[in-house]
Formats: C-alpha cells, sequence, structure tokens
C-alpha cells in the first residue's frame, strides 16, 4: 500500500471496505447455492411479493437482482475509493474493474456448481449496474459532496 493510501486509510473506509466484502460474502453464497435451491431462493421473492410465478418472472427477478447487487458493490467501491483521495477518474476506473473481475470470477465459479451454469450476460449485466451506480455516486460526489479530488 502506498505512502498515500495509508495516510487516508479512515475509519470510513474501513466502513465502506466492510460493506463490499459483505457483499462479496452474500453474493458468493448465493452462487454456491445448487440449481434447485437457487430456483426456489427466487420462488420465496415472487411469493412475497404476490407475483405469478412464471419462468419469465422468476427470470426477470434473477436479472434485476444481478443488476442491483452489483449496483450497490459499485456504489460502496467508489465510496471506498473517493475516502482514499484519489482522483475520480480512477475512482471510476477502478471501481467498475473490481465489479467486472468480481462479477467474471462469480460467473466462473457457478460452472463448478450443480445445475448453475456462468452466463456472460450475466457478467454484462453486473457490470452495467455497477457503472451507472459508479457513475451517479461520482456525480453526487462533484455535485454535492465537492469532493476535492477531481483530476
Amino acid at each position: 500500500m502506498s505512502e498515500k493510501i495509508k495516510a487516508n486509510f479512515s475509519f470510513q473506509s474501513l466502513f465502506w471496505l466492510v460493506l463490499i466484502l459483505s457483499i462479496d460474502a452474500l453474493i458468493f453464497y448465493f452462487s454456491s447455492q445448487p440449481g434447485a435451491k437457487s430456483a426456489s431462493q427466487s420462488g420465496f421473492v415472487l411469493n412475497y411479493f404476490q407475483i405469478v410465478d412464471s419462468l419469465t418472472t422468476q427470470k426477470i427477478i434473477r436479472k434485476l437482482a444481478h443488476f442491483s447487487i452489483y449496483a450497490c458493490m459499485g456504489l460502496c467501491w467508489t465510496n471506498f475509493l473517493c475516502t482514499l483521495n484519489l482522483s475520480l477518474r480512477h475512482c471510476f476506473w477502478i471501481s467498475i474493474l473490481m465489479c467486472f473481475l468480481f462479477a467474471a470470477g462469480d460467473e466462473w465459479h457457478q460452472t463448478f456448481v450443480p445445475g448453475r451454469s456462468g452466463e456472460l450476460f450475466d457478467v454484462c449485466l453486473d457490470t452495467f449496474g455497477a457503472i451507472l451506480a459508479t457513475s451517479c455516486t461520482l456525480w453526487l460526489h462533484t455535485h454535492f459532496f465537492k469532493t476535492n479530488n477531481t483530476q
């Protein structure tokens, strides 16, 4: 770790890092579920919200979950990197890269789980969720939080 990053690491940095690791663990947990159990979890969500259970609605719920959790991850990565006073450009690209790498690794991991498969579309969807959240977070940092690291 460089001296600049060590000097800027704070309680706020630790908070965002713990959130990142928690999201990573949650994703890994759900990705480790065999196909049948994963489908029943999607069915639970449909039943809870009293949505008609069909393959289409299950697929939509799953894709929304992918998009949302990686949007949360992108938000957390961006805020973590901003606490280290990196430039906003670096915050953006590192955040997206970390989310993409985790998404790709997660989809690869799923190829080893019975009844699951790794999908390139899911990696793209995950990355898009991260891009959207990262962009919005950086816009907020620029316009409302007046982050000084705008290089």
